[in-house]
């Protein structure tokens, strides 16, 4: 019998079958065996993006999670599975384009990031980014700063 998924999020769903084998409804007669493949930890490697003040213009780094995948000696940082998911450089912390484009044009994104004149990554202000809205804010620190001579 195939049970057909609709969530590409969980770890189970093969081009929109479950491959899970034995499934579980809940009382709303929901799938019961899902789980999240963001969960697991190759899935949770903290890296960097550089996201812009659409208002401000000022930059910001953010820090999100995902997974790391190398191209040429390169690293990049897919945040969902999908060939059209976008790929984050990793010392810059630039969206390059769709993750199943970088290796053929690895030269050109190499040659275009050197051309660029950006501040180093560590040098920028750290935001958070707000998925509801879209935008980027800077970060308020939790702990009290203290000044000394």
């Amino acid at each position: 019998m195939t049970v057909y998924c609709q969530s590409e999020e969980c770890r189970w769903n093969k081009n929109g079958e479950c491959d899970r084998g034995v499934i579980s409804l809940d009382y709303d007669n929901e799938c019961g065996d899902f789980e999240s493949y963001l969960d697991d930890a190759e899935w949770q490697k903290p890296y960097w993006k550089r996201l812009e003040d659409r208002e401000t213009k000022q930059v910001y780094r953010v820090l999100f999670h995902g997974k790391e995948i190398e191209i040429k000696g390169i690293r990049f940082f897919v945040d969902v599975k999908s060939d059209y998911a976008y790929a984050t450089e990793e010392s810059t912390g630039l969206n390059v384009g769709y993750i199943s484009e970088v290796e053929g044009r690895i030269e050109k994104i190499t040659e275009a990031i050197a051309k660029l004149d950006l501040p180093p990554l560590e040098s920028l202000l750290v935001g958070e980014y707000d998925e509801k809205t879209r935008k980027v804010t800077p970060k308020q620190d939790t702990e009290e700063k203290t000044w000394s001579r």
